[in-house]
């Protein structure tokens, strides 16, 4: 289950999207912890997003790498929380 790729400089990083089909931009998602999530017994993470009344995306990952991922984004953009940088 564990797969993440971060794009610490995510302007323009999916170029491929101007080629594909159908793009819908959602600004609300759902999170979930679960804590034995992992097949080690770790905590992991669900996103899920609605695309519609019929379709689900739901990614999982572990909440080692999501922690990771949101540090390396702080230590490149700050903490907004803190006023950024």
């Amino acid at each position: 289950m564990e797969g993440l790729k971060v794009h610490l400089n995510g302007d323009r990083c999916w170029p491929d999207l101007s080629k594909k089909e159908m793009i819908i931009e959602l600004s609300t998602f759902q999170i979930a912890g679960l804590q034995s999530g992992m097949q080690s017994g770790a905590p992991s993470v669900s996103i899920r997003i609605d695309l519609d009344e019929s379709t689900v995306v739901i990614a999982q990952t572990s909440l080692a790498l999501l922690l990771t991922a949101c540090d390396g984004l702080k230590a490149r953009y700050g903490d907004p929380r803190l006023g950024g940088k």
